[in-house]
């Protein structure tokens, strides 16, 4: 049977209800409709040849008729009837049958009569009903379907759709006429119903959505939350795809207790910038004297070339309590501090070079008293080369500090500063697989100018000078045993390693209680610092030493995996000459003979199950001063769980001491829950709580989300807020996205990269 004269149809049904995919989740596995049956193979075969069987049938020159299980095959497409009359002038071919199944790798087509026009490349069917394979299946019926192949437009009439399973749909869209344009991406439905649990709840004339996975300008899905302190809040975004490298969100809205509001963004891309401006503005607070309030960001990222990149950041906040007031709308997320910062980045294999302007705008005036510092400009150079097996290298920085004027922050005396701190260093290295032996020579100069407020210099320097040598060795060993094991960790052959180390620090001491502090702050208590040569962040102090570190490390690794399932270290220093700078003066004189005794392990128990911790013991105080404890489960994607213990003693009185536990957890295929505690054992006060539950089946997710919550630990009024999503699949989301709570709040917790527009 020629194919030429024949059946010859490409009737892509699977572009026929092609809606955006704007669920976040991958779907559960489901069978939606029974025609997913039908389904056929994507064997890429050739569409060039048309083969067909039957029971019986006949053939003439102008018509023929298959009869009895007729199939017609067309590549890896395939049309089933009972029969199938043949017209062979006009090219129609028509089902005889009581039913007619078209069905394709991506899609299923059943109706009780089809037509296939072969010239026009037009298909009909009438009372039909469609199943559409794809990441959320979505099934439906129609009483005509028209589809143009050559126009790449299909008709539907008193079409239905839904991704529920059949004569069981949670929710399904009802439209009177839809008409599909698959050039453009668009389909738009008139006279169209959204009915839940079989009740219409939205009846609109009048809507056009994306067919496929390109952007498309249209409404979003509306946010909805409530709250103590604003009561319920409503935006409703609307998308604009300005161009493929440019778009933009505007979303209207009204919050309850403040007032009307409206926020947006906009992005736009080339290839060597990435841009985005954000922002939101609140008309005439009713809770803030009615007055406007507003916050915006600009953030754009420069990549001119493989050396030289770049970035501008700049934003600002309408006062001082917006940060707190309206924190989920502006996305602030209770920073302490905006940054506002241009910078130059120069990369070379050997050395980068960076300028930075940067100031500072302070959110919270309660945790932040004193006006921070700016820099502008900062330059920072550092390069390393090799010189026949020495590392030589340069560190260096320029950086001057300016700091505003602001009635609500209290002032340090010294208006601005200029800070020049140059440390060239030589370093050498040797060692073999279970050895090694590094020495460094490093020399530190700093230099300061500062300029102080009127009346605040008086005999006081106003040019400050600190030079010092750092000398330092460090040794260590790495020793093998191969140790078979029964039962602990599964049992099985593994490699235990034992890590003596010793690292000697000389830098003598120079006054410094003379230098301001601009940009410097003690580095946090953990082994690894034991290792460092400066027990501060930031040039404004340099530690003096002469002091031996002495460390000790075993390791536990899977002989086979090279999985590491256990490690063990300890160490502590001792100090030949005491260390007397700090953070304020230095100190005069010193007993100390070591430091705090650091220790830190991490175990995996089992595949999924991992726990570290650290911990400081205090020779002079005779206790543990420090020590943090943490466990993850995760044996799967979506399961997770969390606990985190922070424990601080310093000084006579002063501890604190919290406790974090959070988690999400996959109960079965529909229910999951998330939760987190923030507790201050101290201060008897919870910081933040969150509970949610998630229901997801193969069309519909309902997820709640409740906070409870201090702005900040020295507040005594707790805030709660509720986060509402009931998300249709295949068609999109109303409320918050409750996922990227989540995700902000538990350890661990992914959400799925899946664009919503």
């Amino acid at each position: 049977m020629p194919q030429k004269n024949y059946l010859y149809s490409k009737i892509t049904i699977a572009l026929l209800f092609g809606l955006p995919s704007l669920s976040l989740a991958s779907p559960i596995a489901c069978q939606i409709s029974p025609l997913a049956q039908y389904i056929t193979q994507d064997q890429q075969k050739n569409k060039a040849e048309l083969y067909a069987s039957s029971d019986d049938g006949y053939l003439t020159p102008t018509e023929g008729e298959i009869i009895g299980n007729a199939q017609v095959f067309l590549g890896d497409d395939e049309l089933m009837s009972e029969g199938f009359h043949l017209d062979r002038i006009n090219n129609v071919v028509t089902s005889t049958g009581k039913n007619v199944i078209y069905a394709t790798p991506t899609a299923v087509l059943e109706g009780k009569e089809g037509v296939h026009y072969i010239d026009q490349s037009e298909t009909i069917f009438k009372q039909a009903s469609y199943y559409i394979k794809g990441l959320s299946p979505i099934q439906g019926r129609a009483t005509r379907i028209d589809h143009k192949e050559l126009q790449q437009n299909t008709l539907l009439q008193d079409a239905t759709y839904s991704t529920c399973a059949v004569d069981n749909e949670i929710w399904k869209v009802k439209s009177r006429d839809l008409e599909i344009d698959h050039t453009a991406g668009r389909a738009i439905a008139k006279n169209a119903t959204l009915d839940i649990i079989g009740l219409p709840i939205l009846y609109t004339p009048y809507i056009s959505f994306p067919i496929d996975n390109k952007r498309h300008s249209g409404l979003l899905t509306p946010e909805i939350s409530i709250s103590k302190s604003d009561g319920f809040e409503l935006f409703l975004p609307y998308y604009f795809n300005l161009a493929p490298n440019m778009d933009a969100i505007l979303a209207p809205g009204f919050i309850e207790k403040r007032g009307a509001a409206v926020k947006g963004n906009f992005r736009y891309l080339n290839k060597w910038q990435e841009l985005e401006l954000s922002g939101l503005l609140l008309f005439n607070d009713k809770l803030y004297d009615n007055k406007n309030r507003w916050f915006y960001k600009f953030d754009q990222k420069f990549n001119f070339n493989k050396n030289l990149t770049g970035n501008l950041l700049y934003q600002d906040i309408s006062d001082d309590s917006f940060q707190e007031d309206v924190n989920d709308q502006s996305g602030l997320l209770r920073e302490l501090t905006l940054d506002r910062e241009a910078v130059l980045n120069y990369r070379t294999p050997n050395w980068v070079a960076k300028i930075r302007f940067q100031e500072f705008v302070v959110t919270d005036p309660k945790i932040i008293q004193y006006s921070p510092y700016g820099r502008a400009p900062q330059l920072l150079f550092h390069g390393s080369w090799d010189l026949k097996g020495f590392d030589v290298g340069l560190d260096a920085e320029f950086s001057h500090f300016f700091s505003k004027d602001n009635d609500n922050l209290k002032q340090k005396p010294i208006k601005s500063a200029n800070r020049i701190d140059i440390m060239p260093y030589i370093s050498y290295r040797l060692g073999n697989p279970w050895s090694f032996f590094e020495t460094t020579a490093r020399f530190r100069y700093t230099h300061y100018n500062l300029n102080y407020r009127d009346n605040e210099g008086e005999g006081k320097e106003t040019s400050i000078t600190r030079a010092l040598p750092i000398l330092s060795a460090r040794t260590g060993l790495v020793l093998e045993k191969e140790l078979a094991l029964t039962h602990l960790f599964g049992g099985g052959d593994f490699i235990q390693t034992i890590e003596p180390e010793l690292f000697y620090l000389y830098a003598p001491y120079r006054k410094q209680s003379n230098i301001p502090i601009f940009d410097t702050s003690p580095t946090s208590l953990n082994f690894f610092n034991l290792f460092s040569y400066n027990a501060f962040y930031g040039a404004d102090r340099q530690s003096n030493a002469n002091q031996v570190t002495m460390a000790l490390t075993t390791r536990l690794f899977h002989s086979k995996t090279g999985a590491e399932r256990f490690v063990f270290s300890l160490g502590q220093t001792r100090y030949f000459d005491p260390p007397r700078i700090q953070i304020g003066s230095d100190l005069e004189h010193s007993d100390l003979k070591k430091s705090a005794l650091n220790a830190r392990v991490e175990v995996t128990i089992i595949p999924g199950l991992k726990v570290d911790s650290n911990m400081q013991w205090s020779p002079t105080d005779k206790r543990i001063s420090n020590a943090t404890l943490n466990l993850k489960y995760n044996p799967e994607s979506r399961k997770i769980f969390n606990i985190n213990y922070r424990y601080n003693r310093w000084g006579e009185n002063n501890k604190s001491d919290y406790i974090d536990t959070s988690g999400f957890w996959q109960l079965d295929q529909k229910w999951a829950v998330a939760g987190r505690y923030n507790y201050s054992i101290t201060e008897s006060k919870m910081i933040e709580s969150l509970i949610g539950v998630e229901y997801k089946d193969c069309c519909v997710a309902t997820r709640v989300g409740a906070r409870y919550f201090r702005n900040n630990v020295t507040d005594t009024e707790k805030q709660w807020k509720v986060y509402l999503e009931f998300e249709l699949d295949s068609i999109g989301s109303v409320g918050q996205n409750n996922q990227k709570l989540w995700a902000d709040n538990i350890s661990g917790f992914t959400v799925p990269k899946v664009r919503r527009y």
